[in-house]
């Protein structure tokens, strides 16, 4: 018993003084981390990684926007990966860039949607494939009058019977919400409606919403005031 009681006392005479006296090995361990720290912090290869992926993101927006000018805000747009979400997106812009809200959204010259929502460094975008978007559009050279309705697959209605359209034929804005004749879409496909009275068309967009990295958002557009 009393042997134990020394030896236990040995042990913590031992653990006493790494604790509390300045070990060479200890100091120069911890002269290791502050190195290795600062190694970390100052990584070239970290920094070449960071550059490396502000050029992709940088590619990525030219690739898709060719075409820019002073009258938009280029933005990128968030993954909704695994979930495929057509009827809103994420973009990485919003108040701090001055976003107000109610924004035309564009990929490329073709109107996608509009911002919703703005916060202060990003913004929700609504898009024609939400089921709310509603808007007065016009189709082919005509001008045939019609109403886009929005969804999952959207469709121009209301338009009257003997109207002169075809497929292939352009859809675009009639509404003084967006600039006019900003281009939607096209004609896919037309049929009579349910009720018999009108016909409709079946809209063909020429991009795959979940492959969009980037958007132009219209600046300094000003509707008209509502009556």
């Amino acid at each position: 018993m009393g042997r134990e009681r020394w030896l236990l006392g040995i042990l913590t005479l031992l653990l006493i003084a790494l604790i509390f006296l300045p070990s060479p090995s200890l100091l120069e361990f911890k002269r290791f981390l502050g190195v290795r720290g600062e190694e970390v912090i100052n990584n070239p290869i970290l920094e070449n990684v960071a550059l490396k992926s502000e050029l992709m993101r940088l590619e990525e927006i030219k690739r898709q926007l060719p075409e820019w000018s002073s009258k938009y805000l280029k933005a990128s747009v968030y993954s909704r990966y695994p979930f495929n979400l057509k009827n809103e997106f994420l973009i990485n812009i919003g108040a701090n860039l001055g976003l107000r809200g109610s924004e035309a959204v564009l990929i490329g010259k073709v109107l996608v949607g509009q911002v919703d929502k703005v916060f202060e460094n990003t913004a929700l975008v609504r898009t024609v494939f939400d089921e709310r978007w509603k808007e007065a559009v016009r189709i082919g050279g005509g001008g045939v009058d019609a109403l886009l309705e929005g969804g999952n697959t959207p469709k121009a209605t209301l338009i009257v019977k003997d109207a002169e359209i075809s497929e292939g034929d352009i859809v675009y804005n009639a509404s003084p919400e967006f600039p006019y004749s900003l281009p939607i879409a096209e004609v896919k496909e037309i049929r009579i409606s349910k009720d018999q009275i009108f016909k409709e068309a079946v809209l063909e967009f020429g991009y795959d919403l979940g492959q969009v990295r980037a958007v132009l958002i219209l600046k300094n557009y000003v509707p008209p005031p509502q009556e």
